[in-house]
């Protein structure tokens, strides 16, 4: 799980904030919002918590797989390695390689 804490001013900017710093699509990403004030209450911003559960590895496997079969590739063998951490590596073994290329 990644998590990052910031200070936005609308739930708008937290999303595209938590987008940037995260690396994903806001549909994967979780906000817990604090709202705050000024001491005279005249100004708001929002205390943000971004999180997201998202397994980027399989979730790229996925993403190969179905591009695949919509390719009409029966027979892809797709492995995976994660040399570091959030760096991925797909070796991709087909007949159809030069279509890929």
């Amino acid at each position: 799980m990644k998590k990052t804490t910031f200070e936005a001013k609308t739930k708008e900017e937290a999303f595209d904030m938590a987008e940037k710093a995260l690396r994903v699509n806001r549909q994967y990403i979780q906000l817990d919002i604090d709202e705050k004030r000024s001491m005279f209450g005249l100004k708001k911003h929002l205390g943000v918590t971004a999180k997201t559960d998202v397994d980027l590895l399989q979730l790229g496997y996925d993403v190969l797989a179905n591009l695949f079969q919509n390719m009409g590739i029966e027979k892809a063998e797709i492995k995976t390695e994660q040399p570091q951490p959030y760096e991925f590596n797909y070796i991709i073994d087909t007949s159809h390689n030069p279509v890929l290329i």
